[in-house]
């Protein structure tokens, strides 16, 4: 099996269908929509598994023709586990790193350069262990017989969802839209 993990570093709000309108985030959102038409294509993918929100119904990858499911856990889900709580109360810390302020995944979580030396750091949360299984099993689940796989997910989940699907053997690649 062949895994695609792409790592949405721009925000879920990314992955909602496009409505016209002509500014920046609906550019990325059409710009998204490509790249995933693209990977379909390239990659023949037969299952996209998406992280993404409950409340959204429709999103882009699901108008790609291709079986796709939510692998997002539900919010009773969140709850029932014991973990809405913590997953609500993800922060975003702001920090000042001057000329060493970039964007990249670090141990502690994703941290983005917000401009003039300030860096936000969305921490990773216990929890997200939690999720992280909880999205490799609705894939697992709902994969059939697919031989190639697109898994989108946020930034801060996409290494550890690409050691999952390598520890079953798959061929896992990451990449990270947009790139650095």
């Amino acid at each position: 099996m062949r895994v695609l993990v792409l790592a949405n570093r721009v925000g879920h709000e990314i992955q909602r269908p496009v409505v016209q309108s002509g500014d920046t985030l609906e550019i990325q959102k059409k710009q998204f929509g490509e790249l995933l038409r693209r990977k379909v294509e390239e990659r023949q993918i037969q299952f996209i598994g998406e992280e993404a929100s409950h409340k959204w119904g429709t999103t882009t990858a699901r108008t790609l023709g291709v079986r796709w499911e939510n692998i997002d856990m539900p919010m009773e889900e969140r709850e029932r586990r014991g973990i809405l709580e913590e997953q609500q109360q993800r922060n975003r810390v702001p920090s000042y790193l001057g000329d060493q302020a970039k964007t990249v995944l670090l141990e502690e979580g994703y941290q983005r350069d917000v401009g003039n030396g300030w860096v936000e750091l969305e921490l990773r949360l216990p929890s997200d262990v939690d999720r992280e299984q909880f999205m490799f099993d609705r894939v697992q689940e709902n994969i059939g017989d697919a031989d190639s796989v697109l898994v989108i997910c946020g930034i801060i989940h996409s290494e550890q969802m690409a050691e999952r699907f390598g520890g079953i053997g798959a061929r896992v690649e990451v990449e990270v839209w947009p790139s650095f």
